[in-house]
């Protein structure tokens, strides 16, 4: 659970339905639906929304079953040792760099110390490759990058062109490139 309170992990998430997935049944309903994906659409990869709703362990039998397959996961969680916890046990390819996209907002629309960004990108030591991770600036869970910065679009552009320009691998959410 990662220290975790059983309700992240076992309950509804916003009045949606709770899978049982420590079901036999229902863990093979997932990984039919996934490998049909894979036989129907051949994609490269999937992005696993809100993977700390479920157990990591469920991720990590996840990833036995679909050795090969890239698996990009959603953890949005400030704490880069969440992120390093989660990535390592739940064997995801990657995950989304939050720790990083906070600190860019935080420094480019609110106006923090810059010395927050060179704290985020201290933990890259921590992560098992940080170029692998999936940076962003906002997503469909977030504020846009625009609210964010009050509509400035040089603190728009600032926040995107340092997102462009770092490690790993930049996530632009619809509307943002606008």
């Amino acid at each position: 659970w990662l220290g975790k309170r059983p309700s992240e992990v076992f309950a509804d998430v916003h009045g949606l339905p709770d899978l049982a997935t420590e079901k036999p049944e229902v863990f093979a309903f997932l990984l039919n639906a996934t490998r049909h994906w894979l036989d129907v659409a051949r994609p490269d990869g999937f992005r696993l929304d809100a993977v700390k709703h479920l157990p990591v362990s469920f991720w990590a039998r996840f990833r036995d079953e679909l050795p090969n397959q890239w698996l990009l996961g959603e953890l949005l969680d400030g704490d880069p040792q969440a992120l390093v916890t989660t990535w390592k046990e739940g064997r995801f390819s990657t995950l989304f760099d939050f720790p990083l996209g906070f600190a860019i907002t935080d420094v480019f629309c609110r106006g923090a110390d810059p010395s927050k960004l060179a704290a985020a990108l201290t933990n890259d030591r921590r992560y098992p490759d940080a170029n692998a991770l999936v940076t962003l600036v906002d997503n469909h869970d977030l504020p846009r990058l625009a609210s964010a910065c009050g509509g400035d679009r040089q603190k728009i552009a600032a926040a995107l062109r340092f997102l462009l320009a770092m490690r790993g691998t930049p996530s632009i959410i619809w509307g943002t490139e606008i």
